[in-house]
């Protein structure tokens, strides 16, 4: 099956349910949904891109992207970037949607691979049940080359197996601590 992106993104934001979700939440330090971004965050962005250029990545997916500054950041640098997430900040590169939604219609992208995907500060088990993780990680392996995202807290070897440690990135002011592997196989 040929891989159709925009189509991929664009069915996103089936099934995704806003009803209790305002965009008065958005920005609020207190929600579920963002957090104030930080000059910390920035920094942690720019590294992303300077460790993805060096691998010569042309392409990302970053999952839950919040505000869409790394999507940005590598918009700006060269790197073709999309966002996804249930709020995003504008139409111009970013889709509505959700992990269960982005798993949910992988089918469209057939064997396609971004060069990376990303989910920073997502990742801690928290609000994710194993399974979901699983699927989501499976989805990781299937479609990208490289992927950046929070270590996991739980669990962790069974969702990274396949997944080959390639940078360590320094623990950012949540004291979460983000990884770069690359997809074996």
């Amino acid at each position: 099956m040929k891989a159709n992106v925009k189509e991929f993104l664009s069915k996103l934001s089936d099934g995704v349910n806003l009803d209790n979700v305002s965009w008065d939440s958005v920005g609020n330090p207190q929600s579920d949904i963002r957090w104030t971004q930080s000059a910390d965050d920035q920094n942690f962005f720019d590294a992303c891109v300077e460790e993805m250029k060096h691998r010569n990545i042309q392409s990302a997916l970053d999952i839950a992207c919040g505000f869409g500054n790394f999507v940005l950041t590598c918009n700006r640098s060269g790197i073709t970037a999309f966002g996804v997430d249930p709020l995003p900040p504008s139409k111009d590169s970013f889709y509505v949607g959700t992990f269960a939604t982005v798993v949910e219609n992988s089918e469209l992208l057939g064997d396609y691979k971004f060069d990376c995907i990303t989910a920073h500060n997502i990742l801690h088990g928290k609000y994710h049940s194993q399974e979901e993780l699983k699927k989501l990680f499976d989805f990781f392996k299937k479609h990208a080359k490289y992927v950046i995202i929070t270590e996991p807290r739980e669990n962790s070897s069974e969702l990274l197996s396949g997944l080959k440690l390639e940078h360590a990135f320094d623990s950012s002011h949540r004291r979460t601590f983000h990884k770069m592997y690359k997809v074996e196989g």
